[in-house]
Formats: C-alpha cells, structure tokens, sequence
C-alpha cells in the first residue's frame, strides 16, 4: 500500500488489492444507500450506490478464485477502482 495526495484533495489516498467483499444489497438502516464494501489494507472501505455493471464486475472478481480488484481510497470511502482480469 502507498499513500499519497493528489492535487485538489486535502487527505491522502492509499490504494491496495481488495481481499474480500460485502454488498449490500438492501441497507440497514434503510436511510443509507446500498454499498459495496471491500477489505483493503486491513480495513473495509466503502463504495456508496455502486452502479450494477461495477457490482457484477466485483462479483465475477471474486468467483473466478483470484481476484484482482485495485482500490484507491481516502477515508475509509473508495475514491478509484479497477478490475483487472
């Protein structure tokens, strides 16, 4: 994991490889919106209203056996995603 700032942010961003997740299809409590939330360097980070073709993405990752999800956060919040495979 590396940390860095980039121009026009005020707190770093790290970034790493996802190793598990946790979507939530319908939240609780019900004011929050669905998130998809992936373990990165030891922590969960959360993606907020993940578009359906991005969750389908995670998904096939994840099933394949090896996946190769590359998350950028800052704040416990997923500001950059690839999905590589």
């Amino acid at each position: 994991m590396t940390d860095q700032v980039l121009p026009g942010r005020h707190t770093p961003v790290g970034t790493g490889r996802a190793e598990r997740y946790w979507d939530e299809l319908t939240p609780y409590p019900p004011e929050l919106p669905p998130r998809l939330r992936l373990f990165v360097a030891g922590a969960w980070r959360d993606l907020n209203d993940p578009a359906p073709e991005l969750r389908r993405a995670v998904h096939a990752a994840f099933a394949g056996g090896r996946p190769d999800v590359r998350v950028w956060f800052s704040d416990g919040e997923v500001v950059g995603l690839v999905v590589a495979g």
